[in-house]
């Protein structure tokens, strides 16, 4: 049974959708795991102003934080330098502030907050390339996109032994709380997720890419040997572009 029921409001205070898990929890008494990105959003429901929610944090290719009404983009491509936007005198973002000078203060309190926030959730921008001191930073770009594309593409697979697949079967879940599963069949690898079910044909060890889709999987192993993480890698279609996410095993 819920324990306080809110009146329709609105609230300024930058919040998430990931945070609307965390909350409706806590309204009914039960304790969500400390390593959510979400959070309990009761005390600004209950008008508290000490509820320490500065920012919030959106992503898709790019990363973003929010704090009041500026926004800092960070983009995954090394040779883009931050972006920051007034959302209020400027609500389309046509007009980046960045290197503004009154508005410095605002911009290293944000990257501090999203640099935070990505240690905390060990976001997939943890593990974006960075530009090569010998190239430019849009070639360097341009060289990594073409191997990652070429890497989820090919599709020939290698021999490794059917053993090893045990330690990989399991579900895993992402920071957006999407789960998918992984499962061995016959020897053989199968990935299991938002658009079903389908074979996983081996590169290395620890590789393996998808038999239909340009994406490929990566299993981390801790010192123990034990695995506790994967990496997805997704290339776009029609576009030259690929991203990671990593996923942690949670059974």
């Amino acid at each position: 049974m819920l324990k306080s029921i809110y009146l329709l409001t609105t609230i300024d205070v930058p919040v998430s959708s990931l945070d609307i898990p965390a909350t409706l929890l806590s309204m009914v008494g039960v304790l969500y795991p400390k390593d959510w990105s979400g959070r309990d959003l009761q005390p600004v429901l209950k008008g508290n102003k000490n509820h320490n929610i500065r920012y919030a944090i959106s992503e898709w290719v790019d990363t973003e934080g929010q704090f009041r009404h500026y926004k800092l983009i960070r983009w995954e491509n090394p040779a883009k330098p931050d972006e920051l936007y007034d959302l209020v005198a400027d609500p389309h973002e046509m007009k980046d502030v960045a290197g503004k000078t009154p508005v410095r203060s605002v911009r290293a309190q944000l990257a501090k907050d999203l640099n935070a926030w990505m240690v905390k959730t060990n976001d997939p921008a943890l593990y974006w390339k960075k530009t090569s001191a010998n190239t430019s930073g849009q070639a360097e770009q341009d060289r990594i996109e073409a191997a990652n594309r070429s890497a989820v593409e090919d599709k020939n697979p290698v021999s490794v032994y059917p053993k090893i697949f045990d330690g990989y079967v399991g579900q895993y879940e992402f920071t957006t709380r999407m789960t998918i599963s992984i499962s061995k069949e016959g020897g053989q690898l199968f990935f299991s997720g938002e658009r079903g079910k389908s074979l996983l044909i081996p590169k290395s060890e620890t590789l393996f890419v998808h038999k239909t889709q340009p994406m490929s999987i990566s299993f981390i192993r801790n010192e123990k040997g034990e695995v506790t993480h994967l990496i997805r890698r997704i290339s776009r279609s029609g576009e030259e572009l690929t991203f990671d996410m990593k996923a942690r095993k949670i059974e």
